[in-house]
């Protein structure tokens, strides 16, 4: 009776662990901010969940928020999709400039941004990026002066982006 009783706690126990293990693999699982590059729209240490299916559906576009896998420190930090593959990214005056691959120049407007913010290359002035390679992504972080981004590190890789980020209602 007893071991009758072991089994099927244990059968409902790995069922229900392959079932968590499952959708955090495969669907959502969460994440946390790591410093201040998002700021002021993540803090740090705030929660936030990422969805690794919607991806499978549909490219990441400009302005999406994506946890990405970045190679040179080993971590998942979270950004935002600024150029997408064929573009080409500038910083002009404070701001980024969009190349589309017919050569039409445009201002990124950046609603999301604090008004405040600017936008500078490496040298803390205007900077031309190479264009982006296919399935290859730009991303920045919304707290300029406090980010680690693809002006430091490059263009991202498809493959690097983990998920879309879904935001959480703040309290």
């Amino acid at each position: 009776m007893f071991f009758t009783y072991l089994w099927r706690t244990f059968k409902i126990v790995f069922v229900m662990i392959f079932c968590i293990m499952a959708v955090r693999t495969f669907l959502i699982e969460p994440g946390k901010v790591n410093g201040k590059s998002m700021e002021p729209n993540f803090i740090d240490q705030e929660v936030f969940l990422v969805s690794k299916f919607s991806l499978l559906f549909r490219e990441p576009q400009r302005g999406d928020l994506v946890q990405v896998f970045e190679e040179t420190t080993g971590e998942l930090v979270l950004k935002r999709i600024i150029g997408t593959p064929g573009e080409q990214v500038l910083i002009r005056k404070n701001q980024v400039v969009i190349v589309s691959e017919q050569g039409e120049e445009a201002f990124l407007e950046e609603v999301y941004l604090a008004k405040e913010t600017l936008t500078r290359g490496r040298s803390q002035g205007a900077e031309t990026y190479e264009p982006l390679s296919e399935h290859s992504y730009f991303i920045l972080g919304d707290n300029r002066q406090h980010s680690t981004d693809s002006r430091y590190y490059g263009e991202v890789h498809r493959n690097a982006i983990q998920g879309l980020v879904i935001e959480l209602p703040k309290f």
